[in-house]
């Protein structure tokens, strides 16, 4: 994970990344990531919430080449499922409106 963001801290055990205007948490089972969460960095309280744009980026990055494609979920959350199938993204809104409820996508293996 270190050469695909870069730098990180070691926060609570979880791996923690800065890149650019996003941070990114890294959650590691065994030798590979189960979770990856990507929120933007609260420094700013104005751009405290992810874009579109901001969730295409991430998406593309995560895309290993495959499409992402749109998924019903129970949540009624937004939800891509990645073609090859193994992997799910789920977008938490910020639905307060407040700066530190902030919106997070969160990437994981889909389990199902």
């Amino acid at each position: 994970m270190a050469q695909r963001y870069g730098k990180y801290r070691i926060i609570a055990g979880q791996m923690v990344f800065e890149q650019g205007n996003l941070s990114i948490t890294v959650y590691v089972d065994g030798d590979h990531s189960a979770m990856e969460v990507f929120t933007r960095n609260s420094t700013d309280p104005d751009k405290s919430e992810l874009s579109q744009k901001d969730i295409e980026q991430i998406l593309d990055a995560e895309s290993d080449g495959k499409a992402w494609n749109p998924a019903q979920a129970h949540s009624g959350k937004p939800t891509w499922i990645r073609a090859d199938n193994k992997i799910i993204a789920r977008l938490n809104p910020n639905t307060t409106g407040k700066p530190e409820d902030a919106a997070v996508l969160v990437i994981m293996l889909n389990t199902k």
